[in-house]
Parts: C-alpha cells; structure tokens; sequence
C-alpha cells in the first residue's frame, strides 16, 4: 500500500513538472489525456494484482503478442516459450519444479501438455489440471501428469 502512495505521489510530480515546462499550451491537453491514461493504469495495478488478475493478463498479452509474431517456422520456439511460462506457474503456484512439454495443433494453439517430474499427490494433479484447464483454455483430459 505504501509503495502504491508512493508511486501515485512520484507519478503526479514527475507529470506536473512536465506540464509545468511544456513551452506550447495547445499540446497540453494532448499530454493530460495520455498521462490521464497513465494515471489509471497506476491507480488499477494494485487492484489487479490484489484480485489475482495480474497473472492471467500477462499471460494472455504474451499470448496475443506472441501469436501475431510467429510463423509457422517457429512452433518449437513458441511451444518453448509456452513451456516456460507454464512451468513457472506451476512453480510458483504449488512449489513443483516439473518438465513441461507442450505441444501445438496447426493453428498454433496448444493441443496438449505433458508434465513431468516432481511427485505430486492426486489432489494436487486434479488441481493442476483444473488450473491448468481455466487459465490456458486446455482440455483436462489433454494434460498428462508422469
């Protein structure tokens, strides 16, 4: 919460001062509406992250970024880099450090997951799965734990 006051405070006097030193009034409104927008995304952050949204939105931008950046020569580095970010969710998530294999049907989207490594109980498997399902679009029953 702190940090939050004091990044607000230093966003607002940084802004303020170039207000202050722009040499054109004409402009000024341009750049209010862009720091305004700013302004939001400063006082939302914590919002986000308190409610637990922060995860899923850099996923799904990585996603939508990464989607419009790939040929279909580069499938096995996307699926890597899928890879990754599942397997740090995971980590970070339940503490499993665990193989992931993910693989990718024509269209680029992730066909299955194979996951390895780390011994889990079956309530963990069952709600890797469910978290796996909701958060990548994957079908459960495509999810194989070894």
């Amino acid at each position: 919460m702190v940090d939050w006051m004091k990044s607000i405070l230093v966003f607002t006097i940084f802004f303020s001062v170039i207000l202050f030193m722009m040499p054109d009034e004409k402009y000024k409104k341009y750049v209010q509406t862009a720091i305004g927008f700013v302004m939001i995304i400063v006082v939302i952050n914590p919002i986000v992250d308190m409610l637990g949204f922060s995860d899923e939105l850099s996923f799904d931008i990585r996603y939508e970024v990464m989607k419009e950046e790939f040929s279909d020569t580069d499938d096995a580095y996307y699926s890597d880099i899928v890879a990754a970010i599942i397997k740090e969710d995971i980590y970070d998530t339940y503490g499993a450090d665990m193989q992931v294999h993910v693989y990718l049907d024509e269209s680029q989207k992730i066909s299955h997951v194979e996951l390895s490594g780390s011994l889990l109980e079956t309530e963990q498997e069952k709600d890797i799965r469910d978290n796996l399902s909701k958060k990548y679009g994957i079908n459960e029953d495509m999810i194989i734990i070894y």
